[in-house]
């Protein structure tokens, strides 16, 4: 080992340590975060997950609840927990939590696997992609857009799937750059990780067109058997589809506890996920005001402003990515290596967030959670085009790498610090949906649980206030009038 690679290894050590480092103190401050929302019909009350039996019965998997049937993987893990730990919140909280680590260091060594294929052959800048790979998963463990996926429980099968996910993608680079010389296990890892990724939650259904567009902007070299390889994992995206024809589809496209006062058509749905791009972009770059349950505005016309800005935005971004893709293949120097670095990025984004922006119109239009596989991409693309600025001579003049570098600290110090900030809210249900209600204020739901929260509480007269607001909001709504009889039995 030359002197060299012992830097590198050094230096991906540290990376190593420091991202773990950082996650935990961004999330050490949740391990007390208790059960809410659809956590508790998804766990504290759900009977298979207090069963440990129900995943190795047969006929269960293959005939009982939907849940149980699509997302398998997700729903053991609970079930494991329960099984060790009951409904003690700190292990729940303690797996999540190292299930965010690990796709942070996950991403970090995808990045460095794309750099082994072919299109970076005559690629000699590898000190910039540690440091790329380093940002891009620093961000992506500290940004506060994460918690809602990693401190609200019931979202691990947002961020397991992502594992599963990160993991198939990172095995199928390893195959086609045959870093291992192991193509069959490194084929059958990625396959099999593919199939837990789906069973985890549908957002992995589309990582065969990820590792398409793998194969299209970095597998350069042409050979007989890129059809036979892709083949089967192209086949995977039936998967998805097959486990929802048994009519049980409306289970997944309707969210719990939805007052039913907002029906939209799959049109409605899709212009409104234009104003939607626009709200996830700005949270990315300026995450302030992260809401667990947005009032969200439903857009009727394709013409309204808000909708076009966002149909423009998306439009010019998959245009400069795809333009970018063109354009390296006729450049020379550093610079298309990082362009073409950014082109997968973006267009990462847009294809891991269609499934819930587009695809299957869900009753709830925006979650936060949603980010969690798609910014992936996003930090991709943001630290490929830096990097990309970075090595203009004229731009290194007034901004050089040691400078770069502190100005990119000092922001993950900054996110780190909101992160930790943002989970204080979750400590206790009462909290969280006073949080909620204060940004959600006209929403019946928001009104309605934090209802629940102060009844919980024994907050019986606040509970009662929040009653009549949401009965306000929505006068058919049985469940108000039930909750607010429900708490005149309480005994004083």
């Amino acid at each position: 080992m030359t002197d060299s690679d012992k830097h590198i290894n050094i230096t991906e050590l540290t990376h190593v340590i420091v991202i773990c480092v950082l996650g935990i103190i961004a999330y050490h401050n949740t391990l007390g975060a208790p059960f809410t929302f659809d956590g508790f019909s998804s766990i504290v009350e759900n009977k298979y997950v207090k069963d440990l039996n129900c995943f190795f019965n047969l006929h269960m998997i293959s005939h009982g609840d939907y849940g149980l049937r699509s997302r398998y993987v997700g729903y053991f893990t609970f079930a494991l927990n329960y099984w060790f730990s009951g409904l003690n919140v700190m292990s729940y909280h303690i797996v999540n939590i190292l299930i965010h680590i690990t796709n942070a260091l996950l991403l970090y060594r995808m990045i460095h696997l794309i750099t082994k294929a072919p299109f970076f052959s005559d690629f000699t800048d590898h000190k910039s992609i540690g440091t790329l790979a380093f940002f891009a998963s620093a961000f992506f463990v500290v940004h506060p857009i994460q918690t809602q996926a990693v401190t609200y429980i019931v979202q691990r099968f947002e961020s397991l799937s992502t594992t599963f996910y990160l993991v198939s993608i990172i095995y199928y680079i390893k195959l086609r750059t045959n870093l291992t010389g192991r193509c069959v296990f490194c084929f059958i890892v990625s396959l099999v990780s593919s199939i837990l990724a789906m069973k985890t939650k549908e957002i992995a259904f589309t990582i065969p067109i990820i590792i398409v567009l793998f194969e299209y902007l970095f597998i350069t070299v042409k050979s007989k058997k890129r059809l036979f390889i892709l083949l089967p994992i192209i086949l995977l995206i039936l998967l998805i589809p097959l486990t929802l024809v048994n009519g049980d589809i409306m289970r997944i496209i309707h969210s719990y506890g939805n007052a039913k006062t907002v029906k939209m058509s799959h049109y409605n749905y899709v212009i409104t996920q234009f104003p939607v791009m626009l709200t996830y972009f700005k949270l990315l770059f300026i995450p302030t005001n992260l809401n667990l349950d947005y009032d969200y505005p439903i857009y009727k016309s394709f013409f309204q402003f808000k909708v076009l800005a966002g149909f423009i935005t998306v439009a010019s971004i998959i245009t400069i990515a795809l333009y970018l893709i063109y354009l390296s293949r006729k450049m020379v120097g550093t610079e298309k290596y990082y362009l073409r670095l950014f082109s997968f990025g973006m267009l990462w984004f847009f294809i891991t967030l269609s499934v819930e922006s587009g695809l299957v119109p869900l009753d709830d239009v925006i979650f936060e959670h949603r980010l969690y596989l798609p910014s992936i991409g996003f930090f991709i693309a943001l630290f490929s085009i830096l990097e990309a600025f970075a090595i203009n001579k004229q731009i290194r003049i007034f901004f050089s790498e040691k400078r770069k570098e502190a100005a990119l600290a000092i922001l993950i110090i900054l996110l780190c610090i909101a992160t930790v900030e943002r989970n204080k809210v979750w400590q206790s249900d009462v909290t969280l949906w006073e949080d909620t209600v204060k940004k959600s204020p006209d929403k019946w739901r928001c009104r309605y649980i934090l209802s629940k929260a102060y009844t919980s509480a024994g907050r019986y007269d606040t509970a009662v206030v929040e009653l009549e607001k949401a009965v306000r909001l929505s006068p058919n709504s049985f469940r108000s009038y039930s909750n607010h009889g429900n708490i005149y039995l309480k005994p004083l």
